[in-house]
C-alpha cells in the first residue's frame, strides 16, 4: 500500500512530573497512570479520536477535525480536574496536551511523518499542566466553537521548524501558578530577563570546596526554591546520579519555569532523549533575547546538537571550535558549562592516538575532559563519560580513568559500580566481584544494583548456589516491581545464552506474571515476545506453542497499548509461521503470510510487516524446496542464521557459508546461541568431510560458549553427538 497524505489534527499528551513520580513512588504512579489512561480512552471514544501510540504516560492521537481534537482535550482535562478535586496531591494527575493540524504522511506500515506531527510534539511541552496548547491553524478553526478563552503566546520558536507558529493556551484544570500567566513571547522572554538580573548561587559555588580555583556565582534564578533545587540537581548530576538530578531539575523548573539555566540543566540531566531535546528548546526560547554567558552557552549547545545531527565531526577543524574556545575564555568559572563543553566539544591533541574497533575511531587523548577532571576530580560524571568513550578501545584506559576518579573520591560508589561493570564486561569476574561487593557494603542505596551484577557474575562463573541466593534477594517482594521485572528479563537472557532454557523459561514466566499482576501489560508483552524469539533462536520452536495462549491473554487486556497490541498480534503470526516450519507445513505458512498482508493499516502501525511477510514466504519456499531470494531476507547476524536455517531445511550447501559468516562476523561474536548453532552446523559439515581437527575446533568453541546447557535441547543433543563421533 503506498504512503497516504491526509489532513489530520494531531494530539500529543503526557503527565506533568511523570518521571519524578516514578522515582518517588513507582507502584502508586503506575496505578494513577492506569486510571488516567481510562479517562483519556473514554474521551477518545466519544470524540472520534484514533489512538496511534501509547508510551508510558504519553498518547499520540489523530482526529479528522481540529474541533474534535480540542473538544476531546477539554473533556480529558475537565474529567481529570473533577477527579483531582476528590484526591490528595500524590494521587492527582495534571496532563499537558498539544494539538496541531496539517498534512500527515501515513506510511505503508502505519507510521506517521510530516511537519504537522513534529510541531504537535514540540507544542505539547509548552502547555501548562492541566492545560492545552494549540497552534494558530487549530485556533483559527475552533475559537468560535469553544466557549473557553484562549491566551496568546505569540510566535514561539520550535526546534527544526523554520517558521515559528503562533501558539494559544487553554488553562483548563491547570495547577495554580505563582506568577501571572504571560500573554506573549516577548513578555515571556522579558520575565526571564528580570529573573536573571539577580545573582543566584550556581554550580560554580557548589564546586568551590572541590577545587582550589576561585569561582563566582552563575545567574540561575531569583526564586530561592528554584535556586536550591538547582544546586542539588547539579550536585547529583556531578556525582553521576542522573535519575535524582532529573527529578531535582524538574522541581527547579516547576519553581521557576522562566529560568533558561535550569532548562539547560534539564537537557543534560534528563534520562529521556526526547525530554532532553525539548528542555533545550525551552532554554533556547527563554534566552533568545539575552546576551549573558548562559544564553551564549545554550546557543552553542543547540548549534552543536545540530552539527551532530548533520553528521559533522566535532574536532579542531569544525567552525564551532573557536566559538567554544571564546565562550570558555569569557566564562572561566562556569563549572557546569566547562563540563558541558568537555563532553560535547572536546579539543584533541595534534598527535591524537586512535583505536579502530567495529569501524569506530576512538580518541585516546581527550585533552578537555582530562583537564576538567584534573581541576574537578570529584566530578564523577566526568570520569564516567571518559571511561565510556575509552571502553570501546579496550579495558586498560577506561579502567585507569575510573580508578583515578576513585582515588580522588573513595566514597563515590557510583564510580566503583561503573568499574565493576566494566570489569564484568571484559570477563574479569574476580575483580568485578570484589568491586561490586565493596559497593554493596558501602552504599545501601545501590544494594539492588550491586546484587543484580553479582548475580550475573555468579551466572557466568557457574556458581549456581550463589546465583540462586542473589536472585532470591533481588526478586524479594520488597523490591520495586519494575526493578524485579528488569532483572528477570535481563537475567533470563543470560540463562538462554548459556543454553539453560528451562531456567530461563521459569524466570520469564515469573516476570510476565509479575508485570500482569502490577498491570504493566506492555512490559509483559515485550518479555513474552523476547522469550518466544529466544526459543526460536535456539531451534526450540516446539516450545513456543505452549506460549500462544499467553499471546491471546495479553491481547484481551484493555491496558495493552495500541502499538504493543499491533506488535504482539504480528509476532503471534510470526511464531505460528515457525511452528509451520517445524511441521514442514508450507500451506500453513503461506496462509499466515496471506493473513498478514490483509491486516488493516491500524493493525500494523509501528510494525515491520514487510520483513515479516517476506520471512513467512521464505519459510514456505524453503519447505517446498523453491529457490530463495535471499536479498529480501533480514540482514546482519540474524539474517545469516535465518538463511542458514532455511538452506539447511533444503539440504543446500549454502547453509554452511552462512554459518561461516556467523562465526566470522564481529557483530555476531557476543551472541552465544548463534555462535553455538553456527559451530554445531559447521562441525557436522566437517564431520561429513572427515576433517576431525576442524570438528574438534567447532566443538571446543561451542562448549566455550555454553558450558553445561540443558541436555534435552536439540542443539545440545547435536553437540553431544559430535563429541561422541570424535571419541569414536
Amino acid at each position: 500500500m503506498p504512503d497516504k497524505r491526509q489532513l489530520q489534527a494531531v494530539m500529543f499528551t503526557d503527565i506533568h512530573g511523570y518521571s519524578a513520580r516514578m522515582g518517588e513512588d513507582e507502584q502508586n504512579t503506575v496505578r494513577v497512570v492506569r486510571e488516567h489512561r481510562e479517562i483519556v480512552r473514554a474521551a477518545l471514544a466519544q470524540h472520534s479520536g484514533r489512538e496511534v501510540r501509547t508510551i508510558g504516560d504519553a498518547f499520540l492521537v489523530l482526529f479528522d477535525a481540529a474541533v474534535d481534537a480540542v473538544q476531546c482535550a477539554i473533556a480529558i482535562q475537565t474529567a481529570l480536574a473533577r477527579r483531582n478535586q476528590e484526591l490528595p496531591a500524590k494521587d492527582q494527575v495534571h496532563v499537558r496536551i498539544g494539538i496541531n493540524v496539517g498534512d500527515v504522511l501515513i506510511g505503508e506500515e502505519g507510521e506517521l511523518y510530516g511537519e504537522a506531527v513534529n510541531i504537535a510534539a514540540r507544542v505539547e511541552p509548552l502547555a501548562p499542566p492541566g492545560g492545552i496548547c494549540v497552534t494558530t491553524s487549530v485556533h483559527a478553526q475552533v475559537h468560535r466553537a469553544v466557549s473557553e478563552p484562549f491566551e496568546s503566546l505569540g510566535e514561539v520558536p520550535l526546534k527544526n521548524i523554520e517558521r515559528p507558529p503562533a501558539l494559544y493556551v487553554l488553562r483548563l484544570g491547570a495547577e495554580p501558578s505563582p506568577r501571572r500567566p504571560t500573554r506573549s513571547r516577548r513578555a515571556l522572554v522579558a520575565g526571564a530577563a528580570v529573573a536573571l538580573t539577580a545573582l543566584g548561587v550556581g554550580a560554580a559555588w557548589l564546586m568551590s570546596s572541590w577545587t582550589p580555583r576561585a569561582t563566582r556565582a552563575v545567574a540561575v534564578s531569583s526564586i530561592p526554591e528554584a535556586e536550591a533545587a538547582y544546586e542539588k540537581a547539579v550536585e547529583a548530576y556531578s556525582l553521576g546520579e542522573q535519575a535524582r538530578a532529573a527529578r531535582l531539575a524538574e522541581a527547579a523548573s516547576q519553581a521557576d519555569p522562566a529560568s533558561p539555566r535550569i532548562w539547560l540543566l534539564r537537557r543534560f540531566a534528563s534520562t529521556d532523549q526526547t525530554a532532553g531535546a525539548l528542555a533545550l528548546e525551552r532554554a533556547t526560547a527563554l534566552s533568545r533575547d539575552q546576551q549573558d554567558g548562559t544564553a551564549a552557552l545554550i546557543r552553542l549547545v543547540d548549534a552543536t546538537d545540530r552539527e551532530a545531527g548533520a553528521g559533522i565531526a566535532h574536532d579542531h577543524a569544525s567552525p564551532l571550535g573557536p566559538r567554544w574556545d571564546e565562550w570558555q575564555a569569557r566564562n572561566p568559572d562556569d563549572v557546569l558549562g566547562a563540563f558541558i563543553r568537555a563532553q560535547m566539544y572536546p579539543r584533541h591533541g595534534d598527535d591524537t592516538a586512535f583505536h579502530a574497533t567495529d569501524a569506530k575511531r576512538v580518541h585516546l587523548d581527550v585533552i578537555e575532559l582530562r583537564e576538567f577532571m584534573a581541576s574537578h576530580p570529584r566530578w564523577v560524571v566526568a570520569h564516567e563519560h571518559l571511561a565510556r568513550q575509552l571502553s570501546a578501545a579496550g579495558l586498560d584506559e577506561a579502567k585507569a580513568t575510573l580508578e583515578a576518579g576513585l582515588a580522588a573520591c573513595p566514597e563515590c560508589t557510583a564510580l566503583r559500580f561503573d568499574l565493576a561493570g566494566l570489569l564484568y564486561a571484559y570477563e574479569h569476574f574476580d575483580d568485578a566481584r570484589r568491586e561490586a561487593t565493596t559497593v554493596l557494603a558501602q552504599d545501601p542505596a545501590m544494594a539492588l544494583d550491586a546484587r543484580s551484577l553479582l548475580a550475573n557474575i555468579a551466572l557466568w562463573t557457574y556458581d549456581e548456589p550463589e546465583r540462586l541466593r542473589l536472585q532470591a534477594l533481588v526478586l524479594a517482594p520488597d523490591t520495586p516491581g519494575v526493578q524485579r521485572s528488569q532483572f528477570g528479563t535481563a537475567h533470563a537472557a543470560g540463562l538462554i545464552a548459556q543454553g539453560r532454557a528451562a531456567d530461563a523459561q521459569a524466570l520469564y514466566a515469573a516476570t510476565i506474571d509479575l508485570d500482569i499482576g502490577e498491570r504493566r501489560v506492555d512490559d509483559a508483552a515485550t518479555t513474552l515476545m523476547t522469550q518466544a524469539g529466544y526459543l526460536v533462536f535456539l531451534d526450540e520452536v516446539a516450545r513456543v506453542e505452549p506460549l500462544l495462549p499467553r499471546y491471546a491473554e495479553l491481547m484481551a487486556m484493555p491496558e495493552l497499548g495500541s502499538l504493543q497490541r499491533n506488535r504482539l498480534g504480528l509476532d503471534d503470526l510470526v511464531q505460528r509461521g515457525w511452528l509451520a516450519w517445524e511441521r514442514r507445513d508450507s500451506r500453513a505458512a503461506r496462509e499466515l503470510a496471506k493473513r498478514m498482508r490483509e491486516l488493516p493499516p491500524e493493525r500494523t502501525a509501528g510494525c515491520d510487516t514487510v520483513t515479516a511477510v517476506r520471512n513467512l514466504d521464505a519459510i514456505a519456499d524453503a519447505i517446498d524446496g523453491k529457490e530463495l531470494d535471499v536479498t529480501l531476507l533480514a540482514k546482519g547476524c540474524w539474517g545469516h542464521l535465518l538463511r542458514a536455517r532455511l538452506f539447511a531445511t533444503m539440504n543446500d550447501e549454502r547453509a554452511f557459508e552462512e554459518w561461516e559468516a556467523v562465526v566470522a562476523a564481529p557483530e555476531c561474536l557476543p551472541d552465544s546461541p548463534g555462535q553455538v548453532r553456527a559451530n554445531v552446523g559447521l562441525g557436522e559439515r566437517h564431520l561429513q568431510r572427515g576433517d576431525r581437527d576442524a570438528v574438534a575446533r567447532c566443538v571446543k568453541a561451542a562448549r566455550h560458549m555454553w558450558g553445561t546447557p540443558d541436555p534435552d535441547l536439540h542443539l545440545t543433543k547435536r553437540l553431544v553427538a559430535l563429541e561422541k563421533a570424535l571419541e569414536g
